[in-house]
């Protein structure tokens, strides 16, 4: 099967060129739930196509790829599969607009549909490969985020099984920011012999994953930032941890503000939890106060009262370990409430995906703390970034720390598995903790069993990009 075209019709009762402009309406426009900042080539975009409308919608996530005024938009997406949507409008008589979207749909996206209806899709393989899972964010609040994740991993596979390596199998699973579904999509992942699954999801979704894990016999390896935890026979935690984040960056960031007193928000979920208790160590230990916190659910969508709040607090500096759409919406928010020409806003899981979502304007002057950045000078991650956009074109999502972890992960997992063809969970891991390996973030290494050594770089936001604290 090569794929399908599914396409819908509407008609507005709209001139044509208005139309075509709504999808530039500030703060996301009427057609589609489209969210558009700027209708220009290369500019981000997320809309909910016709079809998915419902009791279940979801969003795409993708890049305006060509325009015709006032008759065409072309928008190459992602997320949750990688494909294209063409939106032609046609006038029509008494001042309306036909409105015809086309989508088209890959095997891949054939596949995640059939899932999300519920209906089972079988997993056919090669024979002699480890199968390796992917468990990702495709939708909900975690998408942003993941946005390139699966281009990381099919490029780290291919790498693995080019250097005469044990060859791997790459097999891919939507947790759709829900626990309870990463905990199904795990035992499917699982059933389907993939010997380790790599998550590229949030802690929440993780504890599911690992409880699969050690009950199938598996590996698990939370692969981007977290919180750490207790070691495990069948699990595995590399990224960044927030106490390396904010011992990186708070004592500098107060160093260049001359500010002392933080707003703290976060999520009410065990990643933000430990940000919450680090900070209240940390902040006060670097010579700064906590004036006020807040938290609020994954998913929250109205921030205004947060941000009303940071503004009665009286704080010059926000730490924020909120995720995805949420870090999004909030940071809209606070720069349409002008919270920026008052506070510097550290924020913890601000990567590159994220940070194009928010805007070039209502970014700037953000700050980050990461083991990675896109925009990292080495040798060795210019050439990453090379084969990146050689393999998955200019419209491809910006490669983060996210991804890249998603990256490093499997290329020290088919090292591991290399090393130990027919090992447990256990023997693995201990393949992995022996391991030291140069990936575009720098060498890697375990300073013990359950700490992930690397450099952590501090940057700031300028332009729509990172520049690098030197």
């Amino acid at each position: 099967m090569s794929g399908i075209v599914l396409t819908a019709t509407e008609i507005v009762r709209l001139d044509r060129a208005t139309v075509f402009e709504s999808f530039a309406a500030a703060r996301g426009g009427w057609l589609f739930d489209a969210e558009c900042d700027r209708l220009a080539v290369g500019e981000p975009i997320s809309l909910i196509v016709p079809f998915a409308r419902g009791t279940d919608p979801f969003r795409l996530y993708g890049r305006i790829t060509q325009l015709s005024f006032p008759a065409e938009i072309v928008i190459e997406h992602a997320q949750p599969w990688r494909g294209r949507i063409r939106i032609r409008l046609t006038e029509q008589p008494t001042r309306a607009t036909r409105i015809v979207l086309a989508c088209d749909i890959d095997d891949a996206g054939i596949d995640w549909l059939t899932r999300r209806a519920g209906l089972p899709v079988p997993t056919s393989g090669g024979a002699g490969a480890d199968r390796v899972g992917l468990l990702t964010s495709k939708t909900g609040a975690g998408a942003i985020f993941a946005l390139a994740a699966e281009n990381a991993a099919t490029l780290a596979v291919e790498e693995v099984n080019a250097d005469g390596q044990r060859p791997l199998e790459l097999v891919v699973a939507d947790d759709a920011t829900d626990p309870l579904i990463a905990g199904i999509e795990a035992e499917r992942l699982a059933r389907a012999g993939c010997r380790a699954i790599v998550a590229s999801v949030t802690s929440a979704s993780f504890a599911r994953v690992q409880e699969v894990a050690h009950r199938r016999g598996i590996l698990a390896i939370h692969a981007l930032l977290n919180e750490g935890g207790p070691p495990s026979s069948t699990s595995i935690r590399l990224g960044e941890r927030p106490a390396q984040q904010i011992q990186a960056a708070v004592p500098s960031i107060m160093r260049a503000t001359s500010a002392t007193d933080w707003f703290v928000i976060g999520h009410t979920y065990s990643w933000s939890a430990a940000v919450f208790e680090l900070a209240r160590q940390m902040i006060p230990a670097a010579g700064g106060r906590i004036v006020a916190e807040a938290a609020v659910g994954l998913g929250h969508s109205d921030y205004d009262a947060v941000v009303e709040r940071i503004v009665r607090s009286g704080a010059e500096l926000v730490l924020t370990s909120l995720v995805g759409q949420d870090e999004v919406r909030y940071e809209r928010a606070a720069y349409d409430a002008g919270l920026r020409d008052s506070t510097t806003t550290l924020s913890l899981v601000l990567d590159e995906s994220t940070l194009e979502r928010i805007g070039g304007q209502q970014s700037e002057g953000l700050w980050s703390a990461m083991g990675y950045f896109e925009t990292l000078s080495t040798e060795s991650n210019r050439m990453f970034v090379h084969r990146y956009r050689e393999r998955f074109g200019r419209w491809a999502p910006p490669l983060s720390t996210m991804s890249e972890a998603v990256y490093s992960a499997i290329l020290l997992l088919g090292g591991a598995l290399h090393e130990e063809p027919d090992g447990s969970p256990a023997s693995i891991i201990g393949a992995l903790r022996r391991a030291h390996r140069h990936t575009p973030r720098g060498l890697l290494s375990f300073a013990d069993e359950e700490t992930y050594q690397q450099e952590i770089r501090l940057a700031a936001a300028r332009d729509n990009r990172f520049v690098l604290s030197s």
